[in-house]
């Protein structure tokens, strides 16, 4: 079973995550300083995103965006993974799992700044399959966004 149901939920979910952290003051510079746009494309469900990392920022659902600089491409499910912090955006590329194009040190910007500590992420798959009295995954800290990969890590 899919992660995401639809567009829509990828948007709610993933979206409103980037929107929160453009907003953060902490969070928000760090992002507008890598001033590239950045397209995720996704699969299973089909949907696209689009975030413009630089002023004005703009998070689109619907790729409305200006032309991107960077393209990604993947599974809905590895994109959640990776914000629940169980999945290398590194590793996906090097496994032929991601599709990435753009210039490679504006992918490289790109990778960094995703790799900036995002506030919580609430993934529908931790909420539909947390039982009662549990809590989710926790969201993944500044040291584990800092931390190599480990060998062997855990990927879908």
């Amino acid at each position: 079973m899919a992660v995401f149901a639809d567009a829509a939920e990828v948007d709610t979910h993933v979206g409103t995550l980037f929107r929160q952290a453009l907003a953060d003051p902490t969070t928000g510079p760090q992002l507008r300083a890598a001033g590239v746009v950045l397209r995720v494309m996704c699969h299973d469900p089909d949907c696209e995103l689009v975030l413009r990392l630089h002023d004005p920022v703009h998070v689109s659902g619907h790729g409305a965006a200006p032309h991107p600089v960077v393209s990604l491409g993947l599974p809905a499910d590895l994109l959640d993974g990776f914000l629940r912090g169980s999945y290398s955006l590194v590793e996906g590329m090097a496994d032929e799992e991601i599709r990435v194009k753009g210039p490679v040190s504006r992918v490289l910007r790109a990778l960094a700044v995703l790799d900036t500590p995002l506030p919580a992420y609430g993934s529908p798959d931790a909420a539909r399959h947390t039982p009662p009295g549990n809590t989710p995954p926790r969201p993944r800290t500044a040291e584990q966004c800092a931390a190599p990969a480990k060998q062997g890590s855990a990927r879908r």
